[in-house]
């Protein structure tokens, strides 16, 4: 639960799950009570799906080796564990953890028995917490989500290393100003798409898959008097101009969960200026604006031909 938990909070409808060691085994878990949400399942030296029923019980201390390192100590069976086969546990933390270290069995769990078993807990504790921090920087990165400011209504944030993602089109908007005082609009526009969203575009899959996130990058149009001049020169009485993206003007994507989004056809929305969302208003005529394209799963673009 906590893993689909974290999932939902972080905005990804679906993943690839992998995990080593004690990780794999939240990933099979959830690959096989949530397989909606798993589209692809990596286990490295794993446990598979715990038994449950019997998972309070420890083992000989030598059994339970494999594994404690990750977790062991934090759980009601690591307390059964320690409270059954004390000697043996201290004896094989410092035998492995600390080969260096010659001790007699009177030494190890003698007059010092309490200082041993401070020690064990500092382990323990140390362990879990270095475990526990190394998956939350790990789930931030994978996650595909910003640790930036959510658009309103539908809480997508800006995706990280978007701006890597492949093309999908481009497009020039002119006309009217959408805002202000509703001057000359000149706007160069390029569509980008995750792997999802570029598979689905390319085997022509309608539609969209969930996790599919579609990013749209606005610029002002710019001109070079330099580059019409070469121009000029290189080609000249053809009165060929050139225009490239100048200023920024915002950043919108949309991102694809049928079942969080099912009231927007699945999609849910952002727009951004600046690394901020835009007001609320702005975000309510969104899904509006897509909804003649609903043959198309509400997406416009359409993928550009590979010269």
């Amino acid at each position: 639960m906590d893993v689909i938990a974290l999932m939902d909070a972080l905005n990804i409808p679906t993943a690839v799950l992998a995990g080593y060691d004690w990780g794999s085994r939240a990933a099979c878990v959830v690959a096989a009570l949530w397989p909606e949400r798993c589209t692809g399942l990596v286990s490295v030296n794993d446990y598979l799906i715990q038994d449950i029923a019997h998972a309070g019980t420890p083992l000989p201390a030598k059994l339970e080796w494999g594994i404690w390192t990750q977790f062991y100590f934090a759980t009601e069976r690591g307390r059964a564990g320690l409270a059954a086969n004390r000697s043996n546990i201290a004896r094989l933390l410092w035998t492995n953890e600390n080969p260096t270290w010659h001790f007699d069995e009177a030494g190890l769990m003698g007059s010092n028995k309490e200082g041993i078993m401070r020690r064990i807990a500092l382990v323990a504790v140390a362990v879990i917490v270095t475990t526990f921090a190394s998956v939350a920087a790990y789930m931030q990165s994978a996650s595909g989500q910003s640790t930036g400011d959510a658009a309103p209504i539908y809480g997508v944030k800006i995706p990280d290393g978007y701006r890597d993602w492949r093309l999908i089109s481009v497009k020039r908007l002119t006309g009217k100003q959408l805002t202000g005082a509703g001057g000359e609009l000149k706007q160069l526009r390029a569509e980008l798409g995750n792997d999802l969203a570029i598979k689905a575009y390319r085997e022509g899959t309608l539609p969209f898959p969930d996790g599919s996130i579609i990013a749209a990058l606005h610029w002002n149009e710019g001109s070079s008097d330099a580059d019409n001049q070469a121009l000029a020169a290189g080609f000249p009485g053809l009165d060929l101009e050139s225009t490239f993206a100048g200023s920024a003007v915002n950043v919108q994507f949309m991102v694809k969960d049928s079942k969080k989004y099912a009231d927007s056809g699945g999609w849910g929305f952002a727009d951004f200026t600046n690394g901020k969302p835009g007001s609320e208003a702005l975000h309510e005529k969104c899904f509006p604006c897509h909804q003649p394209g609903k043959d198309r799963d509400y997406v416009f673009t359409r993928y550009a031909p590979t010269p």
